[in-house]
């Protein structure tokens, strides 16, 4: 009984958070080194959704989830919606590796979701720790960039 219980739980929370890297089969033929590619983000990050032009004093923003140690297929998905009345965005993102030492993240940014009329682009994002946008336009810039302005 216990054990249908546990198998229950890991399936609802695959459904609801989502499984999209299979575990491999133990073995000796598995034990394969880890490499930076199946690490997590290895700069700080923060996205921020400025109101209006870059700089503004009216924004959201949130930190991106980092490892305290270097995990193994570590995985990164976060979400952040911002904006005025029927000019809100939906921001969400995942970290999906690394390249020429940068982490690469996959940016989608649905807008205005509070109306009929939206629309959804699709951004691949290279960071390197320096400042890039990611979205822009006339109601919002939204940016990624190093959380202690470095």
């Amino acid at each position: 009984m216990m054990r249908k219980i546990c198998a229950l739980l890991v399936i609802t929370v695959c459904i609801a958070v989502g499984c999209r890297k299979e575990l491999p089969a133990p073995g000796p033929s598995n034990a394969t080194k880890t490499t930076q590619e199946d690490l997590g983000p290895q700069y700080a990050a923060r996205v921020t959704c400025f109101i209006g032009e870059i700089g503004s004093r009216s924004n959201c923003s949130t930190i991106i989830a980092q490892s305290s140690q270097k995990v193994a297929n570590f995985e990164v998905t976060q979400k952040l919606s911002c904006g005025h009345p029927d000019r809100v965005s939906d921001i969400e993102w995942n970290f999906i590796g690394h390249k020429d030492n940068r982490d690469l993240y996959n940016f989608k940014r649905t807008f205005p979701i509070d109306t009929n009329e939206y629309t959804t682009a699709l951004n691949l994002i290279s960071f390197d720790g320096n400042q890039a946008i990611i979205f822009q336009d006339e109601y919002q810039v939204i940016v990624i960039d190093d959380p202690d302005g470095k």
